[in-house]
């Protein structure tokens, strides 16, 4: 609370005003790119944060599972190919022995192409979560009084029958000249 004071006519009258409670964006977007979540928990959108977990707990599970995949198809196909039996990279497994080594590189190239491609789309959520948290914190204390509205409404003519049916979006915004 921030005590104010104000006077009609000398009087001094002592008056609580509340502060803002509206965090500042900038520490709410640091927040949330820091831990996923937090932002959202500052904002007090805390239903989000089981959603942001799963999402990235799914993409890390793809993730670690197309890795091993690649690294299986990546050890059958050099232990598949004529002069580079080493196991370098491990024993094959058998599900996949005898398997023509065209059809190995083809699936771990395609494997790892789905790895490389869920660890893009891990940090694009990670960021996302970081940009959720931000807007939301911006447009937090917007005014969506009576003077803004949006009314929609779907309309079909009466008197005509078969009449397309129309949809239409409505939307008032007030506009102040000051002079």
């Amino acid at each position: 609370m921030i005590l104010t004071g104000s006077s009609a006519m000398g009087a001094s009258q002592e008056s609580l005003t509340p502060t803002d409670t509206v965090p500042k964006p900038k520490t709410v977007w640091i927040k949330s790119a820091v831990v996923p979540g937090w932002g959202q928990v500052v904002n007090r959108q805390g239903w989000k944060v089981p959603v942001i977990y799963s999402a990235l707990g799914a993409i890390t599970w793809f993730s670690i599972h197309q890795h091993a995949l690649y690294t299986d198809h990546r050890a059958a196909y050099y232990n598949s190919v004529p002069g580079r039996s080493d196991f370098r990279y491990g024993p094959t497994h058998p599900d996949l022995q005898g398997m023509p080594p065209e059809q190995l590189l083809f699936n771990r190239n395609s494997y790892r192409n789905r790895r490389d491609l869920s660890i893009i789309v891990f940090v694009a959520a990670w960021g996302l979560n970081a940009i959720d948290a931000y807007v939301f914190a911006q447009l937090r204390d917007f005014d969506t009084g009576p003077d803004l509205s949006v009314s929609p409404s779907i309309y079909q003519h009466p008197f005509v029958e078969n009449s397309v049916t129309s949809a239409e979006l409505k939307m008032t915004f007030p506009f102040r000249v000051r002079r």
